[in-house]
């Protein structure tokens, strides 16, 4: 079996077309959730950054592993059965959701502030008119970014 970088990459390996059939036959026809707000919490439990979940299915373009920026194919028609890719995507809500940054942290020592990180997954994109499965970035989390206010031992 062929595989990403070496026959020996058992983690990456390259779609056939029965592979590609595969795959995309357990893609959702639409998406299973509505837009959610992550996560829930107790009474008296709060988060210090908010963020918001969707599903996103009209990604046209997006940025791949090396950089570069591709189109990403919405539908896939395999055996006359067309599919459509989807996204499950978190970014941040408000970067700041207090006055002073993240919620919960000593403004008087420290500068905060709320920002999307990102990873990398599969998608099956078009560059320069070659169709192919290319990691495409996605937003993934929304975390809190702090640094020393100058001066603070």
């Amino acid at each position: 079996m062929l595989h990403w970088g070496s026959q020996q990459d058992p983690l990456f390996p390259i779609p056939t077309r029965l592979t590609l059939a595969t795959r995309l036959t357990q893609l959702p026809t639409r998406p299973p959730a509505p837009q959610s707000t992550h996560p829930v919490f107790h009474q008296g439990e709060f988060s210090v950054c908010d963020s918001v979940s969707i599903w996103v299915g009209d990604k046209n373009t997006a940025t791949d592993i090396k950089g570069k920026e591709v189109t990403v194919l919405k539908e896939v028609n395999i055996n006359n059965s067309v599919f459509k890719q989807y996204f499950f995507e978190t970014k941040c809500r408000d970067p700041k959701p207090v006055a002073s940054g993240c919620r919960g942290i000593d403004s008087k020592h420290w500068n905060s502030y709320c920002t999307t990180t990102h990873t990398f997954v599969k998608a099956l994109t078009m560059e320069e008119k070659q169709a192919s499965w290319r990691f495409i970035r996605i937003d993934t989390a929304c975390v809190c970014v702090l640094s020393r206010k100058s001066g603070k031992p």
